[in-house]
């Protein structure tokens, strides 16, 4: 078991079909490698072959590399080299986060066709892990149980067909589901009625008595959708 620094940049982005036949790399990990993280590898390390190398980016350990344009972010070429880099492989194995929540990470991965590993959530954030069925659109590990981890790790390296079953069920799901604006529409229909956003009345209140929330003279009209860019009015918290 070899951790290894670096991922190389992806030549172009592969279609669904494409995209399962092209696996470079048994399993590893994009993100911050946090002290949590780093332990949680060492201490699984012991349990899995000598010869399987995780291959790994992220900061932690001298690990990263920070690159500056003067010309700007540059979102879309950035964004196509992340998701070609988690298309390349074929387990991403999401070491454990400080967040109690299935974390934005855990959809781009699933977009991308890849199977995921994740650390199921205890106590009263399980709920969180019912959103995605275990071993079906992605699989759920026990944290500190390092000898399963590293069994079912090693079986579905051997078991392309399961992998790539579960990879490309969470896939479908993600895409036909937990798309950006799909989680947006229902965050603001919680807020305030759809039919309100739809009709683009100005009157449109938050449920629950928070009358006058919403300021009618700041709200833009966003030019690329039907949503509106509310600002809230300063003043005391509510």
């Amino acid at each position: 078991f070899k951790p290894y620094a670096g991922l190389e940049p992806g030549a172009q982005i592969l279609s669904m079909n494409e995209l399962m036949d092209k696996k470079k790399y048994p399993f590893g990990f994009i993100g911050s490698m946090y002290p949590k993280r780093e332990e949680y590898l060492m201490k699984l390390a012991p349990f899995l072959p000598d010869d399987l190398v995780f291959h790994m980016a992220g900061g932690g350990t001298g690990n990263q590399v920070m690159v500056q344009d003067v010309s700007g972010i540059c979102v879309k070429e950035t964004t196509e080299l992340l998701a070609e880099n988690y298309r390349r492989f074929k387990i991403f194995f999401c070491l454990p986060p400080m967040s109690r929540l299935l974390v934005n990470k855990t959809f781009e991965v699933m977009a991308c066709g890849t199977c995921l590993f994740y650390p199921r959530l205890p106590g009263r954030a399980a709920g969180n892990n019912a959103i995605f069925k275990d071993k079906i659109h992605l699989v759920y590990y026990d944290p500190g149980y390092f000898k399963q981890n590293a069994k079912d790790i090693m079986f579905y390296l051997e078991h392309d067909e399961e992998r790539e079953k579960i990879a490309r069920a969470g896939c479908e799901l993600v895409h036909r589901s937990y798309t950006l604006t799909q989680m947006l529409e229902k965050l603001l229909a919680m807020a305030v009625p759809k039919a309100d956003f739809i009709s683009g009345d100005p009157g449109a209140q938050i449920p629950g008595g928070f009358d006058g929330l919403i300021d009618k003279e700041k709200m833009v009209k966003d030019s690329k959708s039907r949503f509106k860019i509310v600002s809230f009015p300063t003043g005391e918290p509510r």
